[in-house]
């Protein structure tokens, strides 16, 4: 699943285009032709305006077949912050947290395409006495569309 919109903004006039997407969960030639469709399409727009995938890949970022078909020849970049964050996690079923790694597996990514800049990057671990919103920890991105200034 995919889907996509184009923005601009009211003030500046900027556009971008942000793809939000769900891999499924159990199967890798799944992930991977996904992957390739994605980057497909993203090909077929034809566009120097940024482009923003972000999603639940179901994928670890960096070790994964469907990471490389977006990633590979530097197509959409995943760029780590200057400040980061928490450490990315995920947990299952809604339960309490294991304890905190910073090795954890990322299988939800904000990846970007064009010029694109992040300023701050996290993962939301919000938890209300001891219980989740979700089975994912939202990732939050600050971004700067655009030329480097």
């Amino acid at each position: 699943m995919v889907t996509w919109v184009k923005f601009r903004d009211r003030a500046t006039g900027g556009e971008f285009y942000l793809f939000n997407t769900h891999f499924d969960h159990q199967v890798q030639p799944a992930r991977e032709k996904s992957a390739a469709l994605v980057r497909q399409r993203v090909t077929a727009l034809d566009t120097k305006l940024p482009v923003l995938l972000v999603g639940d890949f179901n994928a670890a970022a960096g070790s994964n077949k469907a990471y490389e078909i977006l990633t590979g020849d530097k197509f959409f970049r995943r760029r780590m912050a200057a400040r980061r964050g928490t450490a990315g996690r995920r947990h299952q079923h809604f339960q309490r947290l294991p304890p905190a790694r910073r090795d954890g597996v990322r299988i939800d990514w904000i990846l970007a395409r064009g010029e694109v800049a992040v300023a701050q990057a996290e993962t939301v671990t919000f938890a209300r006495d001891g219980e989740f919103p979700s089975d994912h920890f939202p990732v939050v991105a600050r971004l700067r569309l655009g030329p480097a200034k």
